[in-house]
This record gives C-alpha cells, structure tokens and sequence, in this order.
C-alpha cells in the first residue's frame, strides 16, 4: 500500500499540522483486470464537510459523457487531520449506485482523500473499486477514478457543492 506523504505533509506545514499520513488510493491504471466500458463523465452534488466530532457527508450524481444520469454517489467524510486554522483532511468512504442496467443496487465502492482550507475550499480523489466477493478470497480491486473540487464554507450542517470528474477506464 502506498502511503500520501508530500502533499499532506505540505497542507501540514502550511495550516500547523502534526505530521501524519493517510493511504493514497492506488491507481485504477495499475490494475491489468480493470473495467475496459471507457465510461466517463462529470459528477456533482452536496459536500459537508465534518466538524464538531462528527462525520461529514457527500451524496451526488454521476452523469456519463452524454450528460445522461448513470450512477449515484453516496458517501461519508472521515476527518483525519485538523488545524487550530481550520483546515482539515480525511478520507472519503463511499459507494456508487447504477441508475439503469441490469441491477440498480451497489455497483462500486469510492475511497480516497479530501483536504479543505479553513474557508471550506478543497479538492479530493479517490478510486472507484469493485467490491470484489471476499467471501472467495477476492478482494476489492481498482476499476475507476473520480477527483475534483468542492466549496462548503458554511461548514457542518450546511452542505456546499462538489463538481468532479470520473472515468471507468
């Protein structure tokens, strides 16, 4: 598992974080079994960030190349790191939903990372997994990637807006 350093390290210093890590989710790229449909699109939707001991949340929508509705996003914001500033980071755990298809339940698992400035400012990625069938031995795998930007500056409670960027390659 590779571990984010440098880039939280940077946020870190510049908001007077105690050093610390968080995986990075590896590449959907770097798996030879990954979803070859070339999917893609925008995706947007609600972004609260977390605060006063509690979980943020995210709930969105995946649009295809199109601007079609393909699948939906729901998800929660693990706080991580904070700054007496106000910044903060963490980990997005989430999962996507179909809209159409064969099945309209769980499709995908989303996990990854998100950092935000003290003005609710930020940006995230993650990796879009399969969830693989543990009960065979077969763990989640890489299939896809989302990133993009969020502003919620009205904090916990009051969600802002994300808009990103997703591809099933």
């Amino acid at each position: 598992m590779r571990t984010l350093i440098l880039p939280l390290f940077l946020l870190a210093a510049s908001a007077g974080f105690a050093a610390a890590a968080i995986p990075a989710p590896a590449s959907a790229a770097a798996y030879p079994g990954g979803n070859d449909s070339g999917e893609q699109g925008t995706a947007s939707g609600k972004w609260d960030l977390p605060g006063g001991g509690l979980l943020g949340h995210v709930s969105g929508l995946l649009a295809d190349s199109q601007g079609l509705p393909a699948y939906t996003l729901m998800g929660v914001l693990v706080p991580k790191l904070t700054s007496p500033a106000g910044a903060m980071a963490g980990e997005l755990k989430g999962s996507l939903n179909q809209l159409a298809g064969p099945t309209t339940s769980g499709f995908a698992l989303v996990h990854g990372y998100w950092k935000a400035g003290p003005l609710g400012h930020g940006h995230f990625r993650a990796v879009i997994l399969d969830p693989g069938d543990p009960a065979n031995g077969i763990p989640p795998y890489p299939i896809g990637f989302m990133r993009g930007k969020f502003h919620d500056p009205h904090g916990p409670g009051t969600p802002g807006l994300f808009k990103a960027h997703w591809k099933l390659p």
